[in-house]
């Protein structure tokens, strides 16, 4: 299982086998991870799950175990979830999402109130207010949780949680995360639109009154073996197909495509899930790899459908300054992605062709068992790029008009003065090249610059 430190941001993610935690739980770790799929026996699903749109739509489920003395900061998530309190007792703060803007959050270049999760500045048990005094006027809801309840918070809703033990010293948790679009929209996103009304046929069709259920009897979208990588905070496949949905028919309408033209939009996506700048390499931040590696042991479940083994992409990976660059994976990526779609084409279209129809007909389980699974840990590989960008100088660079971009990716040269107009310098292929992509003595990810242009150094 996923370890964290107690009091969260304090100790680095770490996995860990159960039963050596449960024999020596640490007074700084605790547990939260999602569930083993070995474990969903033990676990009761509450009737409201049991029937209707949620009963084929649950995400992930997780697990939440220490001895108490946990802190959370204030913090939002994507999903929608159910949290149920199994032993020990649980203080949630919750803060309503239309006051969200007197909320002091991380990357306040951006509109916090339109960002599906995030976490804030505050520190929970010493509110600044001198520094932050547009707090004291947000009200909020605080609720103690006893075993036995369970609380919902829509997806984008700040919330803070505190955990004790009880007499046996655990407090133990289930979260049952429902990934539909958040729920907490209304009167601050200008794309809000009212959920629809409940449809009884949807899922598991309701035709007895809701009861409770066990889990191994209920459809999980990620399921988590216990080994290998995490799909921890993975979206919901059914958002992925209504996706695809309107994306067929922005271009095509109703009228039946074939997979040439199919594949031509879902490469166009799988491309832009990989940002282009400051290089077509893909890097992460040192401390940062764990995200390659899990999704690469993702990928593996599934039988034929491997990219390798991680070890070997580490082995090929280039080290420069505090970032590690892996050459070729993302097309390596796509690639697989690409192949899978195509030998499903083969079986699960009729006559080649597919419609808009046709595609939304298709059963969320189908969809997600089908090519559609790889989207998700191979977008994953390209969101490790996008934290990657959000924590460095470099998303200046990407904030950078189209216009100062496109100069600089059509210029060619031969010697670094050829660039200059632009800030930039010559790469190794003979092409202007931002000066983010290789700092480092500007040598270029994979040689060094081309004969007859000159390093900085030199030129020094």
């Amino acid at each position: 299982m996923r370890t964290e430190g107690k009091i969260e941001g304090t100790a680095a993610p770490a996995t860990i086998a159960l039963k050596d935690f449960i024999g020596g739980i640490e007074d700084h770790k605790y547990v939260v991870s999602e569930l083993p799929t070995a474990m969903y026996g033990d676990v009761t699903v509450p009737g409201c799950f049991s029937c209707g749109a949620f009963s084929s739509h649950i995400t992930e489920i997780d697990i939440w175990i220490s001895n108490g003395h946990t802190r959370s900061k204030f913090h939002k998530d994507s999903n929608n979830q159910l949290n149920c309190l199994i032993k020990g007792t649980k203080q949630w703060t919750v803060i309503d999402p239309t006051h969200i803007r007197k909320i002091p959050m991380m990357w306040e270049d951006d509109d916090p109130a339109l960002k599906t999760a995030g976490e804030s500045l505050l520190n929970p048990i010493a509110l600044d207010l001198v520094r932050f005094p547009e707090v004291s006027e947000v009200p909020y809801n605080r609720s103690l949780l006893q075993p036995g309840d369970c609380i919902w918070i829509p997806g984008s809703t700040l919330h803070n949680v505190i955990s004790t033990a009880d007499a046996s010293g655990r407090n133990m948790q289930i979260s049952f995360l429902f990934s539909e679009p958040p729920s907490a929209g209304k009167n601050i996103s200008p794309h809000y639109q009212a959920p629809g009304p409940f449809n009884p046929k949807a899922g598991q069709p309701c035709v007895k009154k809701p009861a409770p259920r066990n889990l191994t009897d209920v459809y999980v979208a990620w399921p988590y073996p216990g080994t290998g990588g995490t799909t921890y905070g993975f979206d919901c496949p059914k958002k992925f197909k209504l996706r695809m949905v309107a994306i067929m028919q922005h271009f095509y309408g109703e009228r039946a495509v074939g997979q040439k033209e199919f594949s031509s939009l879902y490469s166009r996506m799988l491309h832009q899930d990989f940002p282009r700048l400051p290089t077509d390499k893909l890097f992460v931040f040192e401390g940062h790899e764990k995200y390659i590696p899990d999704a690469l042991q993702i990928i593996r479940r599934r039988e034929n459908y491997n990219l390798g083994d991680p070890a070997d992409w580490e082995a090929k990976s280039i080290k420069r300054g505090g970032r590690r660059y892996y050459p070729g994976l993302r097309e390596a990526a796509i690639n697989l992605a690409l192949k899978a779609l195509q030998e499903w084409w083969q079986t699960g279209t009729k006559d080649g062709k597919l419609t808009a129809a046709q595609l939304t007909d298709l059963g969320v389980k189908e969809f997600q068992e089908s090519w559609a699974f790889l989207y998700f840990p191979v977008q994953s590989i390209g969101h490790a790029f996008i934290g990657a960008m959000e924590n460095d100088f470099v998303r200046n660079e990407d904030a950078q008009p189209d216009e100062a971009r496109q100069v600089r990716a059509a210029r060619s040269c031969r010697q670094h003065k050829d660039c200059e107009d632009v800030d930039a310098f010559c790469n190794s292929e003979g092409e202007c090249a931002s000066h983010d992509e290789c700092h480092h003595d500007h040598d270029s990810i994979d040689s060094k610059c081309p004969k007859g242009a000159a390093t900085q150094k030199d030129e020094m």
